[in-house]
C-alpha cells in the first residue's frame, strides 16, 4: 500500500486487529477501525483515525462519511458474517482481505467469486510461519524502537479453559488470551 491510502481494519481490538491499527499507521495509511464501546478508547489510542463503535454505529455509513469514494483495503479479523455489504465500503478496485479463523468462517469460495464478479480482490490470509521470517523481523524491530506496542494479554490457568474459549467465541476479547499449562 502507499503512504495516505485508507484502510478499513473491521476488529481492532482483538491481538490482530490491535498490531494491524499500528502497521498501518507506521506505513502511513490513513486508518478507520471497528470494535465495540468498551474499546473506542483503546483504539484510537493505537493512532486509528475515525474509531467506529459497532455497537451504536452503522460501519457502512461511518465509512462513506468518512471517505465518501470508499477505502483501499478492508482487513477483516472478525469473520466475513460480522461485515455485511463490505464489497459496497470499495473503492474501485478494491481489496478485502479475510484472515482465517478457527471459527466457522462463512462461504469464502461464494464471497470470492461475488468479489471478482463486482471488479475486487477478495484475499484470504493463511499464516505461513516458514516464509514470514523476515515480517517477524520487522515487526520485533517496530516494538524495539517504541513505534508498536504489544496488545494487552491476559493469562489464565489450564483449568480455565472452558471459559476461555468462550470469551474468544463471544468475540469480545481485547488483545490476547494464553492459557498457562504449568510453572516453570
Amino acid at each position: 500500500m502507499i503512504p495516505g491510502q485508507k484502510v478499513l481494519i473491521h476488529g481492532a481490538a482483538g491481538g490482530v486487529g490491535s498490531f494491524a491499527v499500528q502497521f498501518a499507521k507506521s506505513a502511513g495509511l490513513l486508518v478507520a477501525a471497528t470494535c465495540g464501546s468498551q474499546n473506542v478508547d483503546y483504539v484510537r489510542s493505537l493512532g486509528a483515525d475515525r474509531v467506529i463503535d459497532y455497537k451504536t454505529e452503522d460501519i457502512g455509513r461511518a465509512i462513506r462519511d468518512w471517505s465518501a469514494e470508499g477505502v483501499d483495503v478492508i482487513l477483516d479479523v472478525v469473520g466475513s458474517t460480522t461485515l455485511p455489504h463490505a464489497l459496497d465500503m470499495l473503492r474501485p478496485g478494491g481489496r478485502l482481505v479475510g484472515i482465517l479463523k478457527v471459527t466457522a468462517d462463512g462461504d469464502i469460495e461464494r464471497d470470492r467469486k461475488e468479489a471478482e464478479g463486482r471488479g475486487f480482490r477478495k484475499i484470504t490470509f493463511i499464516i505461513d510461519f516458514e516464509r514470514g521470517r523476515d515480517s517477524m523481523r520487522e515487526i520485533t524491530n517496530l516494538i524495539d524502537a517504541g513505534l508498536v506496542r504489544v496488545p494487552p494479554i491476559e493469562m489464565l490457568p489450564l483449568e480455565d479453559a472452558a471459559r476461555a474459549h468462550q470469551m474468544i467465541e463471544s468475540g469480545h476479547v481485547r488483545g490476547k488470551l494464553v492459557l498457562k499449562v504449568a510453572d516453570l
